[in-house]
């Protein structure tokens, strides 16, 4: 009987939508769910939620081409903010070679966006300095095929500092024989840059080629160093002074039109925790909770395309200093917010109204942004130990008793509130019980050194792992 009404419901639900968008307008499901009960199932309330916005004041009219059907979203998996700027001693360019994994659907296209400013725990920083993309090409997955990725019809772009945004000119399937560009298929992006000698490019520490054999980022000399042309297939190969070689670089943002309807993406906003920090850099092809959770099991059918606006030490007040950081929000589906870890001191005097006002006002931001629903994590412990978290018995909360990291404190109640605002203010509160130990304020432990947590601060590698496959059973839910 149940499996029937929610069949019946499911297809009510379908023509409601269907009918919105013949009407031209914009129609938004909502999927208000609970935590996960003890039994470790997820309940979930599902509601119908339209917003009808005029196509003038739609944050996607403007990018979607009348002959696409798709909707216009980010298309590539591990897409990340920049958080930091690099330079290296006499260098005035850059080569990037990144791969591109296509997430979540078929694309009708590819572009890439180009920002000049980076996110850090503080808020968004323009760049001190632009910079010109000299030249930039997209290549199969064998480097067999190479096409040039123009701007305004032309091979070089100059970025002042501060750019937001800057889309390339449509990459189409056709270049590479094929009709469209299908989930889990890989293309490698090669970018090179210029700057004025000892100048800064942007980077993403979310993005690390110990992740990928065959990525790079080099700094050169070019009076020094020769390095081959981005248009030559494969790797960059070099001659003379050897490169700068480093882990992070400039990584722009991969965005295209779905080939018909809208499927599942992701935006996060994050602290250090789905910033990565507290796991192995070089775990395949993505690290952190929240680009594990994107990979799935990493075959062609689980990869999710997503958005990592995350930054060390941000703070919801840091996260709305600027329009530039929920400005990307446009481009996903679904929008999950982790912040609130950094907001809490380790003082009993904790503002934890102003940390709920935060909440509250970056969920408002996503659903103005367009997102169809929005998720808040719960803050995970916080801890100290004597055995270096062999036990929970010999854990204590930062600060100590009585402190906002106890059992009773403002953490607690800040996740307590959380709760309290499912279909209120957004629509699903994410409980990971994958660290929590017997007391939900503590790291949970196996009797081994270290298993959960190093510092207890941060998830330990294992545990990023364990989160992610739990968020990602989540992330499921979502159509």
């Amino acid at each position: 009987m149940l499996k029937n009404i929610l069949s019946f419901f499911v297809v009510a639900q379908f023509c409601f939508i269907s009918s919105a968008f013949a009407a031209g307008t914009e129609t938004q499901v909502s999927n208000s769910s609970a935590n996960k009960n003890s039994a470790g199932t997820l309940s979930s309330v599902i509601s119908v939620r339209a917003k009808v916005k005029s196509a003038a004041n739609s944050s996607q009219s403007r990018s979607i081409a009348s002959a696409l059907t798709g909707s216009f979203r980010v298309a590539s998996t591990l897409n990340a903010v920049f958080n930091g700027k690099s330079t290296a001693a006499g260098a005035s360019k850059q080569f990037v070679r990144w791969p591109v994994r296509i997430g979540s659907g078929d694309f009708a296209d590819l572009k890439i966006a180009i920002n000049a400013w980076y996110l850090t725990g503080a808020g968004a920083v323009n760049m001190p300095n632009g910079f010109t993309i000299s030249k930039a090409a997209l290549q199969n997955s064998d480097s067999t095929i190479s096409t040039p990725i123009l701007f305004a019809g032309q091979r070089s772009l100059v970025v002042p500092a501060g750019a937001n945004d800057l889309q390339s000119d449509a990459i189409l399937p056709t270049s590479f024989g094929i009709a469209q560009f299908s989930r889990g298929e890989v293309f490698w992006l090669k970018m090179e840059l210029s700057v004025n000698a000892d100048e800064f490019l942007p980077n993403s520490k979310m993005r690390n080629t110990n992740s990928v054999a065959g990525s790079s980022v080099w700094f050169v000399n070019p009076t020094m160093t020769t390095v081959s042309d981005v248009d030559a297939l494969g790797a960059f190969t070099s001659s003379g002074t050897k490169p700068v070689s480093k882990p992070n670089g400039f990584c722009p943002i991969v965005l295209g039109h779905f080939v018909s309807g809208d499927a599942v993406t992701w935006f996060a906003a994050g602290d250090q925790i789905f910033a990565g920090s507290g796991d192995d850099v070089k775990s395949p092809e993505g690290f952190g909770i929240y680009q594990k959770t994107l990979l799935g099991d990493r075959s062609s059918g689980q990869v999710l395309a997503g958005l990592n606006f995350s930054a060390n030490g941000a703070k919801m007040a840091s996260w709305l200093k600027d329009s530039k950081t929920s400005y990307w929000i446009q481009y996903a589906k679904y929008f999950i917010n982790q912040i609130g870890t950094n907001d809490f001191g380790a003082k009993p005097n904790t503002a934890i109204a102003k940390v709920q006002a935060g909440a509250q006002q970056m969920w408002t931001q996503a659903y103005n942004s367009g997102t169809y629903q929005v998720l808040q994590t719960k803050i995970g412990p916080r801890t100290t130990s004597t055995d270096q978290f062999a036990t929970e018995v010999n854990q204590t909360p930062s600060g100590g008793a009585g402190s906002v990291w106890d059992t009773t404190g403002e953490v607690s109640q800040y996740n307590t509130w959380v709760t309290s605002q499912v279909g209120v203010r957004m629509d699903q509160a994410i409980e990971l019980n994958s660290w929590r130990g017997v007391n939900p304020s503590r790291w949970v432990t196996d009797g081994n050194a270290n298993y959960a947590t190093v510092k207890g601060v941060l998830p330990s590698a294992a545990m990023h792992s364990l989160l992610a496959a739990e968020l990602r059973g989540i992330f499921n839910i979502y159509p």
